[in-house]
């Protein structure tokens, strides 16, 4: 507090700071102000001298000052920098944890994902005395919902909704001791642009506390009175009684610290010489008695040295803005091509893969998940086919991942193409690569897939699915297309027939061709030939002799059966087959019947493909040239039958029989319908399909 009865010295210093993002000083600047303050309104004050110690720190200061005056109610200022200040006696740190739900600190947003975090404010005194009225406001961004106070270790803290400012107000914070606040909140992030936290103030009093350690002391002297009185002693004659007696005549309270007096004879005798700390308050008087033998009246100089007492005030403000945060959002976009994009039916068809998953966001990515869906009809790599590469903004390849960034699974671990696969690959540590997976950056995966056998009117979906992590890991950062297609075009089958039919050397001998062409646009996979043999005949010397058909030989009046089986057939090829008959009677024309069906794995059911037959030459006609077989791979197995069919759902009899099923035919072979078959009970005559 001023005091009226001393000349008061009041330092007031100053620093203002600017904190950078990271919570480390941008810039400081410190200036002071000392002020020499004659406070009373009657009295001056004058041979006032300044005398500042240490002022290494200063700037635009002398380390001593002389005035002659200061006249009543006037003050004598001085001002100065304090230059190469490295930190605030306040230490302020603001921390923003994006992703609370995840052990480490993280400073990014994830577009679109739940973004519950918190907002840590930490505020620590580092000097020896208390820092008071500490002051806190902060306006809290927009994007930031649901927030609340969730604690603070001292004074009282306000969030107000409506305006979204946060105010903590702390008395005082004792030397060297540290205080917190934690605001939680969810961030809705809808764009991948980085997002502001806002700028946060902090205002301080520091009593007792100065940067610049600059100490000062002042010399003054104002308005008083000497003299020295003397008498002579009655009761020794030649002795005299003398005072000297000091009147302070001033509002000032004084310090006496030296008095000297001479008595001035032929020589100066100096008969008093006093060091003195007495102190005088205003209005006051000081006298000190001596006693002196002289014959004379003494004759007296005096000398009394003092000064005007001071007091001394110094306070340190502070200003600390921290400039606002800024956080990077997490997202990624995937482009899937597919080539080419569409495929014949029924067909084998090689395709390429290439996944291009973008870094969007404006975050650095660290980890990545991708997860390929491949259908069933189609066969996927092996795991030494895969490839990735990481490609800058330009577009140009940085590098190759390998292994020790990337791990690949295929799950099943096989090429059953009648089940559906996964495809996922890690990638991890990417923040470790000597080039970073950076905002504009793309990895780029390739990979062959087999189209094996598609169907028309199928559709085969290659979904993909995404999930990207930032370092520290915080929420993932998840896109999934569903919309990924191979288009199927519809090739049409077709399968064209011819059979002849020529008389051998002698009665009841028969010579057989059956020529069959891959007529249509798409190969055809497991075709089998069923020729009907008239009962009475048998046969052999089959041609080409490594298609071994089945033969199965009836008994009594039945025809036998003769099958071919060959594993595909590709568009234009064609096979004639031939074999000798003999018998007695009449060796009846059966058109050859022809089967396609898929893949045993498949585990569908065969299709009668519609045939184009040809006439077989008459006996008289010149049979047409044999034409060179294709090279065709005959199955070691039958196909396998099984069919729950051949139970009888209405008295679960096993004495099943079938028969054609006219009211449906299901194909036609020059212009005549072709029928299906359809199931009976032998016992109950229940009929199904």
């Amino acid at each position: 507090m001023p005091s009226k009865d001393k000349i008061n010295i009041n330092i007031k210093e100053m620093e203002e700071t600017v904190l950078k993002a990271d919570n480390s000083v941008d810039s400081i600047i410190c200036n002071g102000k000392l002020e020499v303050v004659n406070p009373s309104s009657a009295h001056k004050i004058w041979n006032v001298e300044l005398d500042i110690q240490d002022t290494e720190l200063l700037k635009n200061i002398q380390s001593h000052y002389e005035r002659n005056v200061i006249a009543p109610e006037n003050t004598w200022l001085f001002e100065y920098d304090i230059p190469q200040m490295k930190k605030p006696v306040l230490e302020v740190v603001e921390k923003f944890d994006t992703s609370k739900d995840f052990d480490d600190l993280n400073q990014n947003f994830t577009l679109n994902a739940k973004n519950f975090g918190s907002i840590f404010i930490t505020l620590t005194n580092t000097i020896d005395v208390p820092i008071r009225n500490i002051e806190l406001t902060k306006t809290l961004a927009d994007y930031l919902k649901e927030v609340k106070i969730a604690r603070f270790s001292s004074g009282n803290a306000v969030y107000d909704g409506e305006t979204r400012q946060l105010k903590w107000i702390i008395d005082s914070l004792a030397p060297h001791e540290s205080t917190e606040i934690e605001i939680e909140g969810r961030a809705t992030i809808t764009d991948s642009k980085i997002k502001n936290g806002n700028e946060l103030q902090v205002t301080y009093t520091a009593p007792n506390a100065l940067k610049s350690k600059i100490a000062a002391k002042v010399k003054a002297i104002t308005e008083t009175m000497v003299g020295i009185s003397s008498e002579e002693d009655d009761t020794k004659p030649g002795w005299w009684k003398c005072e000297l007696e000091f009147d302070n005549d001033s509002d000032f309270e004084l310090t006496i610290t030296k008095a000297e007096v001479i008595h001035n004879t032929e020589i100066q005798d100096k008969i008093i010489d006093l060091d003195l700390n007495v102190v005088l308050p205003p209005n006051e008087s000081w006298v000190h008695e001596f006693s002196l033998e002289s014959v004379n009246v003494p004759k007296f100089s005096h000398k009394v040295d003092f000064t005007v007492n001071y007091i001394v005030e110094t306070v340190l403000n502070g200003k600390i803005v921290k400039v606002p945060s800024e956080f990077n959002v997490l997202e990624t976009n995937v482009e899937k091509d597919i080539n080419p994009p569409q495929v014949k039916a029924n067909a084998k068809t090689d395709i390429r893969i290439t996944n291009t998953i973008t870094n969007v966001g404006t975050a650095t990515i660290n980890e990545l998940k991708v997860i390929d869906t491949i259908p069933v009809d189609f066969d996927v790599p092996d795991i030494m086919e895969i490839n990735a590469h990481l490609v800058d903004a330009n577009g140009d390849t940085i590098t190759k991942i390998e292994q020790e960034n990337l791990k690949y699974t295929i799950s099943p671990n096989d090429h059953n193409v009648g089940t559906p696969h996964t495809i996922e690959m890690d990638f991890f540590k990417l923040t470790e690569l000597p080039k970073k997976y950076l905002p504009g950056s793309k990895i780029v995966i390739t990979y062959p897939i087999v189209a094996q056998n598609p169907q028309p009117n199928e559709q085969y979906n290659l979904k993909i699915s995404t999930f990207a992590k930032t370092l520290p890991e915080g929420y993932a950062f998840e896109f999934t297309d569903e919309n990924p297609e191979v288009k199927i075009q519809y090739a049409k089958r077709k399968l064209k027939t011819s059979k002849a039919i020529q008389p051998g050397s002698s009665v009841g001998e028969f010579r057989v061709k059956i020529k069959i062409k891959n007529a249509g646009e798409v190969e055809l996979k497991n075709v089998a030939i069923e020729e009907t043999i008239p009962a009475g005949f048998k046969v052999a010397n089959f041609s080409p002799s490594d298609l071994n058909p089945e033969y199965n030989v009836s008994e009594g009046n039945h025809p036998s059966k003769v099958i071919w089986m060959l594993d595909i057939m590709q568009p234009g090829d064609q096979v004639i087959l031939s074999y000798d008959a003999e018998g007695s009677g009449n060796f009846e024309r059966f058109e050859p019947v022809v089967r396609v069906a898929k893949a045993d794995y498949m585990n569908r059911g065969v299709t009668e493909l519609k045939q184009k037959v040809e006439s077989e030459p008459k006996e008289s006609e010149e049979a047409p040239a044999e034409e060179e077989p294709v090279k065709a791979v005959i199955r070691e197995n039958k196909p396998e039958q099984s069919d729950s069919r051949l139970i009888c759902a209405h008295c679960n009899s096993k004495n099943i029989g079938t028969k054609e099923d006219r009211e449906h035919p299901i194909s036609y072979i020059s212009g005549s319908p072709i029928y299906g078959k359809k199931y009976y009970c032998k016992d109950c005559g229940y009929e199904w399909k």
